[in-house]
């Protein structure tokens, strides 16, 4: 049984929350995944796909909003972070062996698992920073599977380095892949000091929020995930370049969402604002104030977005 953290009763897990595990032959990575539904059918799906070293737990408080919003709810894991597989060298390094492959993780979690829990139900895409990234190749691929999608913070460009030709950094990169699962330059394992908490930190103004990680990175020390390797760095940018550069976002339809935070100092905000510029269908939310993780923000930020959600999706139904 894993440990449960002193949390108020919000930050814990819904009434009647499943968990499960399955293996993907074709990628060789073994995914994690909650769910929950509220009684009777539910509207919809909501597909949760976390940023850089989350897990499902940091999310239940966002998973009984949709809930009591009678949506069902099911938040992957990716490969490398929370209950998913991890690296054996270092569980603690989050690696990568490409974004394609995390977009066929999500297939197979889609058309193998989603389809048979909640049958017959549209399906919504909610994603977070990285999440963002993968969901919009997915979006590329598979286009008819969403009715909406709806991204917080999205990855497209790294802050403070958009000015920067890609060419140039991916050059770089690809040299330092020769050490595909070193930590990127100055990465570590995770330490409490990594998060304050205290309202000054790069993640959340909202103390009890931001607070979250660390509460279940101590009750549960096998959820704790510290930097990215340079491989993760490498297919990050190979990723980011190719959204940006791809004619065919251009005739992406599904409805989508980019809620960008103001005081975002870890993605690059005017990448995410050109990108959504050339998709038709898409929408801007700017949250003022807002750092990086928008769910995990103050009430009126969150509530901002996660009700612009509710709408995009409604809209999309």
């Amino acid at each position: 049984m894993n440990a449960i953290p002193d949390l108020e009763e919000r930050f814990l897990a819904p009434a009647g929350w499943e968990t499960s595990n399955f293996e993907n032959e074709d990628t060789g990575h073994r995914l994690h995944f909650g769910y929950g539904a509220p009684e009777g059918e539910p509207k919809a799906t909501v597909i949760l796909l976390q940023g850089l070293q989350e897990f499902s737990e940091k999310y239940y408080e966002t998973a009984r909003f949709f809930i009591e919003n009678g949506y069902a709810i099911a938040i992957l894991e990716w490969q490398y972070q929370g209950r998913s597989g991890r690296l054996e060298s270092n569980p603690h390094k989050r690696h990568s062996d490409g974004f394609e492959t995390d977009v066929d993780d999500l297939k197979r979690f889609v058309e193998e698992h989603i389809r048979y829990i909640f049958p017959d139900t549209d399906l919504h895409m909610l994603a977070h920073s990285t999440g963002c990234n993968i969901g919009l190749h997915y979006l590329l691929t598979y286009p008819e599977d969403f009715k909406s999608a709806n991204f917080s913070a999205p990855l497209i460009g790294v802050h403070g380095l958009n000015n920067l030709p890609d060419a140039l950094i991916m050059g770089l990169i690809k040299v330092l892949n020769i050490c595909s699962t070193s930590y990127v330059p100055g990465g570590r394992d995770w330490t409490p000091n990594d998060r304050k908490s205290d309202g000054t930190d790069k993640f959340s103004s909202d103390l009890e929020r931001d607070a979250i990680t660390n509460a279940w990175y101590f009750a549960d020390p096998s959820l704790q995930g510290g930097n990215p390797t340079i491989g993760w760095l490498h297919h990050a940018y190979e990723a980011m370049h190719t959204l940006k550069t791809s004619k065919a976002v251009e005739d992406i339809r599904t409805p989508i969402l980019f809620g960008i935070g103001d005081n975002d100092t870890i993605v690059c905000s005017n990448e995410s604002e050109k990108l959504a510029a050339r998709i038709p269908s898409a929408e801007v939310l700017h949250l003022k104030n807002a750092k990086h993780e928008i769910l995990m923000e103050t009430d009126d930020i969150r509530d901002s977005f996660l009700h612009m959600t509710l709408k995009n999706m409604e809209k999309a139904a």
